[in-house]
């Protein structure tokens, strides 16, 4: 996994529930204007493994990365099954 970086330049566009890490990226997600919407929140890489991340971004479609196939990163559901 690794961190993100990004500018929101379209007008009325919306960055919700999104995290990166604040150990790959210090820019994080900025918008360009004041009509988009950004949620963008800059995690440690701990925090971002912890099992309360999986509540954060949905259990109905994430689950902990117990196999390690993502270093301990939360993956998708149909990744295990």
């Amino acid at each position: 996994a690794t961190g993100i970086s990004c500018i929101v330049e379209y007008a009325n566009s919306s960055v919700v529930n999104c995290y990166y890490s604040t150990e790959k990226s210090t820019l994080g997600v900025k918008a360009v204007d004041t009509t988009n919407a950004v949620e963008a929140n800059g995690l440690s890489e701990s925090n971002m493994k912890d099992t309360s991340m999986v509540t954060k971004l949905g259990k109905n479609d994430w689950v902990q990365d117990t196999n390690l196939i993502n270093n301990g990163f939360p993956i998708l559901k149909w990744q295990v099954e």
